[in-house]
């Protein structure tokens, strides 16, 4: 498989970030509106570089997420109990983390 020279590379990795934040970005803007929230009060650069930062943390943490299926997947219950076990506490950690962290973020900073 050929993937061409890196530059092109980096611009299609760009370029799918970009379209997929900004698809995450739309939906979280439909969902606001449904909410009657409306639109954030930001600077019209913020409304550009926005897709592209939601865009790479959605797969930064789809990523996060394969490697642990991958590391503690349990193929059909063969795997050791400590295995199973491991992969629970570590999901539990890491969506603890994401849950709780934002609301330890806010209170922290008001």
């Amino acid at each position: 498989m050929h993937l061409g020279n890196p530059a092109r590379m980096l611009v299609r990795v760009i370029t799918a970030a970009y379209v997929y934040g900004a698809i995450l970005g739309g939906l979280a803007l439909a969902w606001n509106a449904l909410l009657g929230k409306g639109v954030p009060n930001w600077a019209w650069w913020q409304f550009l570089v926005a897709p592209l930062a939601i865009g790479l943390v959605a797969i930064t943490l789809e990523g996060i997420g394969r490697l642990l299926q991958r590391v503690f997947a349990t193929e059909g219950g063969r795997s050791p109990g400590w295995k199973r076990w491991l992969g629970r506490v570590t999901l539990f950690v890491v969506l603890a983390a994401l849950v709780i962290g934002p609301a330890v973020y806010s209170i922290s900073h008001s």
